[in-house]
């Protein structure tokens, strides 16, 4: 009888995401459910769908964004098809302490891990992701990775000097002309 009450009060809720039709992006409704969790833990969350990249932007609080997606897995080996990834880029490759980047790996990385993404022919990302077959998805493991790759891509931004926040990079894109004269 109580779990009647919990889904006759989630479908009285209303919430500003609407996610695209399950043919679209099947984690969609997964994510909106995840928003409304969020929610109910009186924290912020933002989350917008892509359509044209087909990827969620997902912003906790004042924490970087991060893209949220579904991709096909080994199913043999995951006995599942489909994970949620969830990924912050941290910059371009190119000349870097590897020592120091490397840091994160052994000390602060749990659910995560630093690669190299291809984003076009040639062209290659340094990021921090997190992965996790879709049957496996639980909200507060998802939000924990959520939180976990803001925090890390966060962390080497601004030790590779490549920003440390959402809000900073806002604020490059709108530089006053009369700065760069000087």
């Amino acid at each position: 009888m109580e779990a009647k009450a919990v889904a006759v009060e989630h479908e009285e809720k209303k919430s500003t995401f609407k996610p695209p039709e399950p043919d679209v992006n099947p984690i969609g409704h997964m994510l909106a459910d995840y928003k409304e969790w969020v929610e109910q833990q009186q924290q912020k969350i933002d989350i917008e769908y892509d359509e044209e990249e087909d990827v969620f932007r997902v912003t906790r609080g004042d924490m970087i964004p991060v893209v949220v997606y579904p991709s096909e897995i080994d199913f043999k080996f995951y006995h599942d098809d489909q994970a949620v990834f969830v990924e912050a880029e941290i910059g371009p490759p190119g000349p870097i302490e590897l020592d120091e980047l490397m840091k994160f790996s052994g000390d602060e990385l749990v659910l995560s891990r630093i690669s190299q993404a291809e984003r076009d022919e040639d062209d290659y990302m340094v990021v921090v992701e997190a992965a996790l077959p879709v049957t496996m998805v639980e909200f507060p493991l998802l939000d924990l990775m959520v939180r976990e790759v803001a925090n890390i891509a966060a962390d080497i931004r601004a030790q590779l000097g490549n920003g440390d926040t959402a809000a900073e990079e806002d604020d490059d894109e709108e530089e006053d002309p009369e700065d760069e004269e000087e």
